[in-house]
């Protein structure tokens, strides 16, 4: 039985929880990220943790690659009353599936080093 809001869910807050860059040899740049993102439809919320790892030269932009964390995703689904624990997992992927969350948490993420400063 699919329990889903008939309107989709979108990114409502995409939070930065720590955030740096570390350097390599030649230049070069580790850009990394955790955070917490929370994706919502109607009364029903999803938050959960998610990660962006990624690099590039320090002089052109940061390309990172999002992901949930899968070390510690902490997912919380609120708005749907009670669920047995697989009807919760089954509708956190169709949400996540759904969902094109990665593409707006990069939109939160720095771009280059002045936008980086900015949020330290």
């Amino acid at each position: 039985m699919n329990k889903l809001p008939a309107k989709p869910f979108y990114t409502a807050d995409c939070a930065i929880e720590d955030i740096g860059v570390d350097p390599l040899p030649k230049g070069k740049v580790e850009s990394w990220a955790l955070g917490r993102a929370i994706l919502v439809s109607g009364e029903v919320e999803l938050h959960f943790n998610w990660v962006a790892q990624g690099g590039d030269s320090a002089q052109t932009a940061y390309v990172f690659e999002v992901r949930l964390d899968e070390d510690e995703p902490d997912f919380v689904l609120e708005g749907l009353g009670e669920l047995s624990n697989k009807e919760c997992e089954d509708l956190i992927q169709q949400i996540l599936v759904a969902t094109p969350w990665q593409a707006e948490v990069l939109e939160c993420l720095p771009k280059n080093a002045q936008e980086l400063a900015a949020l330290q």
